[in-house]
């Protein structure tokens, strides 16, 4: 029988050091710390290492501890939620490869079909050889690492990845061909029109799948409701933007949320921080400034 696993209460904010490293590669930092973040996603392969304490990660149902020393992997788009132990600390670091550095990486011929994101599939990796790349990245590019170095680094890692499975605890495949397709077109079209206030009956006529089934087969598959990942996607788009320089108010617009207060909101609520925070604290090969 699985073990319940307690979730935390309480969310004290945690201290975070921020690095972009172009093109597409971000690395987050966090101080020890007690939060459950909610429901979100990421355009990118996101590498979850817990270096203190222990973790929790909740993906497609399944609730997974992650002692300090291991890595859990998260494949692009898909929903996940984690944090601390009810009463719990703990201190990780993330790295995130968005999306189109991750086509271009690839095209190399190690990667089986091309296709990473599939080659790499959500799991829970403990090989400590892995760790020590993930460690070795995030330390070379805090200390200035050129591009060059940093991809060749970053694809060191995944073919790492690739030579240890690991425990596979994501990727469940469907038989029923009409449901699995009826969640992809959801997926995409909530991911490319998330600054529209769509509704079912649109989704409905997408999918041609009743509203109240279409609901069940979508939360089967992600494990969250198509509102919870369209507010995960719109999210994940306002972070993508800070980048930018452009006013938060127009970003708010832009990305579907009624306004900045309910941007800031939900933003701090998935991702433990501000938006003004993040942008703050965001440098681009450089090390990071630090809250006080």
């Amino acid at each position: 029988m699985a073990q319940t696993v307690g979730l935390p209460q309480e969310a004290p904010a945690a201290g975070f050091s921020l690095w972009d490293s172009p093109p597409g590669l971000h690395l987050v930092q966090t101080t020890r710390h007690r939060h459950w973040y909610p429901d979100h996603l990421h355009d990118g392969l996101e590498l979850i290492h817990v270096q203190a304490g222990e973790g929790l990660v909740r993906h497609c149902g399944r609730t997974t501890r992650l002692p300090a020393g291991t890595l859990y992997v998260i494949c692009p788009g898909e929903p996940h939620a984690g944090g601390s132990p009810e009463n719990g600390t703990f201190r990780f670091a993330s790295t995130l490869v968005d999306r189109e550095l991750l086509n271009a990486l690839a095209t190399d011929p190690g990667i089986p079909g091309g296709d990473m994101a599939n080659a790499l599939p959500a799991r829970h990796v403990t090989a400590q050889d892995v760790i020590w790349r993930v460690e070795h990245l995030h330390q070379r590019c805090r200390g200035g690492a050129s591009r060059l170095e940093q991809e060749s680094l970053l694809l060191e890692l995944l073919h790492a990845l690739l030579g240890h499975p690991g425990q596979t605890t994501g990727r469940r495949h469907t038989s029923r061909v009409r449901e699995h397709r009826a969640v992809a077109l959801i997926r995409d079209y909530l991911a490319t029109h998330c600054d529209e206030d769509v509704d079912l009956s649109t989704l409905a006529r997408l999918t041609g799948l009743h509203r109240h089934y279409l609901i069940d087969v979508f939360r089967a598959r992600t494990g969250i409701t198509p509102h919870r990942f369209q507010i995960a996607v719109r999210v994940d788009r306002v972070r993508q933007l800070i980048s930018t320089g452009a006013p938060l108010s127009v970003i708010a617009a832009e990305t579907g949320f009624a306004d900045q207060s309910h941007m800031t909101r939900c933003f701090k609520q998935y991702l433990g921080m501000t938006p003004g925070y993040f942008r703050s604290h965001s440098v681009l090969n450089h090390g990071p400034r630090r809250s006080a």
